[in-house]
């Protein structure tokens, strides 16, 4: 298993570009990262597993056709931008604290995208149209979790309310959510 390593406030846009890279890369881990760029992982087709747990943004593209990507941990994002889980096919579940914005086609053709956990207590995350083409939320068969409190605001709100239906309080599924 290769294990990737650095010390770094940013990993550029198409940092990992190189081919061997995107080829053996499997876990990426950084406790100093804030930033992931535009097309950092870009079709890093080995990465299975990615750990950023100071990241607040995340770029465009930023992991786009990592086939294999199946666990996430940005614990403090507040941005992804437009593209940035594009053919993610292994996702099954995600789980953001704090996200406060998802950009256009965040999870496009993430096939197997069944949970979604938005914990943010603050306000509702903002959601361009068509974050969700191609997986089985838009499907119908997965689930946007979110606080009680928020609730009814998710479900009314622009580009939400498609999945109204599909909308559930994180509290009354602690088995799925914990808590």
């Amino acid at each position: 298993m290769a294990d990737f390593t650095n010390t770094v406030d940013v990993v550029g846009d198409e940092a990992l570009a190189d081919s061997i890279i995107e080829r053996t890369i499997t876990e990426f881990k950084d406790d100093h990262v804030l930033t992931v760029g535009q097309g950092a992982f870009c079709h890093c087709t080995a990465l299975t597993t990615v750990n950023l747990p100071e990241a607040t943004k995340i770029d465009g593209s930023s992991f786009v056709g990592c086939i294999s990507l199946a666990s996430v941990s940005i614990p403090k994002a507040q941005t992804i931008s437009g593209y940035c889980f594009q053919n993610c096919t292994s996702l099954t579940f995600l789980d953001f604290p704090v996200l406060s914005s998802l950009g256009y086609n965040g999870f496009n053709y993430c096939t197997a995208l069944e949970t979604l956990i938005l914990r943010n207590t603050e306000q509702v995350c903002q959601q361009t149209s068509d974050a969700f083409i191609n997986s089985k939320i838009a499907k119908g068969e997965g689930y946007i979790y979110v606080p009680s409190a928020l609730l009814d605001a998710y479900k009314a709100a622009t580009n939400w309310s498609t999945y109204a239906n599909q909308i559930r309080a994180i509290e009354d599924y602690p088995d799925i959510c914990g808590q």
